[in-house]
């Protein structure tokens, strides 16, 4: 606060409040909500400026709570140190926050209102199929799926032989495998 001074009767004291960094004026003990203000001096005056944090929102999401969750969204100082998290849910992974950094948890401090999008990725997981005599049949799909998928399994008989079952009791010749882990199942023949 600058213009305390000794004034002259009747002249005009100039007040003005100045915020720091990070913190807004608020009024002046007297009511008056000017920043910057001229006082008509009749007697001794005192006033006191009222400061205080400027606060923003620091918004924290994901596209899909199904595949992760987030958390640390809060309104905060300005200036203050925000730390956000994301939690991926099974079969995914954190990637990135949407402004492209991977720190998690991650601290941010806080300048302006800001949203953080968490964005997650599915995990790979590996689907092995087997025949249980490849003299008798072969199997095709075999390979790295990502969670949550079907694996598209096909029992191929050799000639003279037919498919009977897979190892799970499916019956199907072609199976349609909902990958949710590394997986390995057997195709059997007759």
């Amino acid at each position: 606060v600058s213009g305390s001074d000794i004034y002259p009767y009747r002249a005009n004291a100039a007040a003005i409040a100045k915020p720091k960094r990070g913190y807004q004026f608020i009024s002046w003990s007297d009511g008056n909500l000017e920043e910057r203000r001229n006082i008509l001096v009749t007697s001794d005056t005192t006033i006191t400026a009222t400061f205080d944090h400027i606060q923003h929102h620091i918004h924290v999401m994901t596209m899909d709570t199904t595949i992760g969750t987030v958390t640390g969204g809060s309104i905060y100082n300005m200036l203050d140190t925000a730390t956000i998290t994301a939690t991926a849910n099974y079969g995914y992974a954190f990637a990135q926050w949407s402004d492209g950094k991977t720190a998690n948890p991650r601290r941010v401090v806080v300048l302006e209102e800001k949203t953080y999008i968490a964005l997650f990725t599915p995990l790979s997981y590996e689907v092995t199929a087997l025949s249980d005599n490849e003299t008798m049949g072969s199997v095709i799909g075999t390979g790295s799926y990502y969670y949550n998928t079907a694996a598209v399994l096909v029992a191929v008989p050799n000639y003279g032989y037919e498919f009977s079952h897979w190892s799970d009791g499916t019956t199907d010749a072609t199976y349609n495998l909902h990958v949710a882990c590394d997986t390995t199942v057997t195709a059997f023949f007759t």
